[in-house]
């Protein structure tokens, strides 16, 4: 496989400064061009990498102008140049950190990229996919992403660690979110801490599905001071 890179540029605009000397013949007039020079992959724009400023005089001798230089400046904004950057310039660059993402998700098993780009767009049991099995199944060492609904920041994070015939214990982490999507990236990223004396929780096997992606139809599930499950990550890396 070829792999193509470089670097190119676009023209921004262009402007004309009739008083503008030509340092070979010294007559007046220049045209002004803005570039923008970008590193390209696979003729991808990726990155910008600065701008240039060409000018040319009435006697056809070029000249690279320093952009920085204030009477530049100056020409630039008199003109009313648009010298932003195209957005389009960082395409690259924001397709790398999205594809970086995919790996990062599901690599903690959070979401199946060939899932996002073939399938339904669906995945069972929230952002965590086989919620629904873990919920069913649990084990010690499972994650759960609680919401507590009365509460001004609803969601936390518990750990099974301890199951009986009857009863599903948990640990509470000590960090509270007031957003679900803070505390998932938490989850991926094992960054939860437990106190020293924790204090378990417990819950009925029935109460896990029970308790699980509520709705407003099925709000009536909800109990106080129990929360609802939003989802289940199982750590299996």
């Amino acid at each position: 496989m070829v792999i193509v890179f470089g670097t190119d540029s676009k023209l921004l605009g262009t402007f004309e400064d009739p008083e503008a000397l030509c340092e070979i013949s010294g007559t007046k007039g220049k045209t002004y061009s803005v570039y923008t020079k970008y590193f390209s992959l696979m003729l991808i724009p990726f990155i910008p990498i600065g701008k240039k400023v060409y000018s040319i005089s009435t006697e056809g001798h070029e000249y690279e102008e320093d952009i920085d230089n204030p009477e530049i400046q100056k020409l630039i904004n008199s003109n009313r140049v648009n010298v932003g950057v195209p957005f389009y310039h960082f395409s690259g660059l924001i397709i790398s950190i999205l594809i970086a993402l995919l790996v990062m998700l599901s690599k903690y098993d959070v979401i199946d990229p060939w899932d996002i780009m073939f399938g339904s767009g669906t995945t069972e049991g929230g952002f965590f996919p086989n919620t629904m099995d873990h919920l069913e199944d649990p084990e010690v060492g499972d994650i759960y992403l609680m919401n507590f609904i009365e509460y001004k920041t609803p969601y936390s994070i518990y750990e099974i660690v301890e199951l009986t015939d009857d009863s599903v214990y948990f640990n509470e982490a000590e960090q509270y979110f007031e957003a679900w999507d803070g505390a998932a990236m938490t989850v991926m990223a094992g960054d939860y801490t437990f106190p020293e004396n924790p204090k378990k929780v417990a819950w009925g096997h029935d109460e896990l599905t029970f308790f699980y992606d509520l709705t407003e139809e099925t709000a009536d599930r909800y109990i106080v001071g129990k929360g609802m499950v939003s989802d289940v990550c199982r750590d299996e890396y």
